[in-house]
């Protein structure tokens, strides 16, 4: 677009949002866990930049799920260890695809993520555009 332009499509010739998901989940269900469900859910790198802080182990969770919705499929159909929320220092969280979630991603020509993460009270939840 032209320059100083703002709002949706601005800087770009071409953005076609082509999936959203959302999740909200309860940050209490992470301040109790077992090691073998953390591993199952988590990468090494999420755990560690979690340090055991459930709302920040929520907030991953729900963006997991809202990449599993915008990929069209369901826990179980993709390993939650495919989907990983990085941070690079202070910057916002990044969705890195591996495994099947990134073959799945492919099919459907979602070639670009944007999450939003936000907790408050009990509860953490997360939004997720997909771009093509």
């Amino acid at each position: 677009g032209p320059a100083g332009q703002v709002g949706p499509g601005a800087g770009r010739d071409r953005f076609v949002i082509v999936a959203i998901g959302t999740d909200l989940a309860r940050i209490a269900r992470w301040e109790k866990h077992t090691d073998g469900l953390l591993r199952r859910s988590f990468t090494p790198a999420e755990i560690e930049s979690c340090a055991g802080r459930a709302a920040s182990l929520a907030g991953r969770w729900a963006a997991k799920e809202s990449v599993l919705k915008a990929l069209g499929v369901g826990i179980g159909d993709v390993p939650l260890t495919d989907i990983e929320i990085v941070r690079v220092g202070d910057g916002p969280p990044v969705v890195a695809l591996h495994g099947t979630a990134a073959s799945l991603a492919a099919q459907a020509g979602l070639t670009e993520w944007h999450v939003s993460i936000s907790h408050e009270g009990d509860y953490a939840i997360a939004f997720v555009v997909a771009t093509g």
